[in-house]
Parts: C-alpha cells; structure tokens; sequence
C-alpha cells in the first residue's frame, strides 16, 4: 500500500465562457493556469505491474468579467484510478493510467457560491523513481467534467502536469 502527495498545474481547455445567469452579462475570462493544484491519496499494488487507488484533487481557477466582477472556480474531485507499470522491478517504471470518479465545481460569484457536481473522467501517463520504500513521481494527466453546469453551458477539463512523493506503508 502506498500513500502519495503530488501537487502541479493544471490548465484548463478553455478559457472563456458565456454564463447563462444575468449576474455577469457578458464572457468570464478565465485565468488558464490554475492558482492551486494538489491532490493526496492512497494506491494498492495488484499483480505486480497494476495499482488501483484513489485520489483526492483539490483546483483553483481566478475568473474576471470586463464589468470588473471577479472570483473563483474550484474544483473538488474524488478520483478512482487504474495504472499499468510497464517495469515494475525497474528503479525508472513509467505507466499509463485512467479512471473515473466525481467532482463538485464551486464558482463564486462575489456575493454567492454556485455548486455543480460532475461526472469526472481522466487519464495520464507517468513515471515513478525509486528509492526504497520512498518514489517520486511525475506525471501528465488530462481530466474531463461531463456535464452543463447550473450557471453556464461550460465544460470544465484540461490537463495538467503533476510532480509528488509517494511512500510505502
């Protein structure tokens, strides 16, 4: 059993929307770059080259209307995921994961929090190196939330880039 921290940036695939509620009235520019993008969770190795675990993923987005409105979006996901490890016993494994699990996208609007939950998809590919019972890991990941949100015919995926430790139990 593993317990793993990672933390990353993560770019989301659009960066403009048009809200369907009156309270902005115009596009949301939204920052692409994430402000914060960590994640925790625990994975189980199963047949020496899988692992199953899940992760819990925590993102921020700043957003700004031309009107001088601002605030954030933030994403909270649950993820349960599935990798392949190509070599196992090597010091260097890459592998390729994906997986599925749920996300509750938060945006503020100034005066009030509007709250969708999601469906949640991902996949990635990485490499984990290491050093006894302690690995590093980098990984790049792409993430889709399918649904239309309460406020915004807008979807909400992207990728990211994600570096971490990761520690034998």
């Amino acid at each position: 059993m593993y317990l793993f921290l990672k933390a990353g940036v993560f770019q989301i695939g659009d960066e403009h929307y048009v809200p369907d509620d009156s309270w902005t009235n115009s596009v949301l520019n939204i920052t692409p770059q994430s402000d914060e993008s960590s994640a925790f969770g625990m994975e189980w190795t199963v047949m020496d080259e899988w692992l199953i675990g899940f992760e819990l993923y925590h993102t921020v987005h700043e957003w700004r209307s031309p009107q001088g409105n601002s605030g954030e979006i933030e994403a909270s996901s649950m993820l349960f995921s599935c990798k392949q490890m190509f070599l196992p016993k090597a010091i260097i494994n890459p592998y390729v994961g994906a997986g599925f699990g749920w996300s509750v996208i938060s945006m503020d609007t100034g005066d009030a929090w509007d709250d969708q939950d999601s469906f949640m998809l991902h996949f990635g590919v990485g490499a984990i190196m290491k050093f006894g019972k302690v690995s590093t890991f980098l990984e790049l990941r792409h993430m889709d939330a399918i649904f239309a949100m309460s406020f915004a015919d807008y979807r909400y995926y992207g990728d990211g880039v994600y570096g971490g430790i990761r520690l034998e139990l």
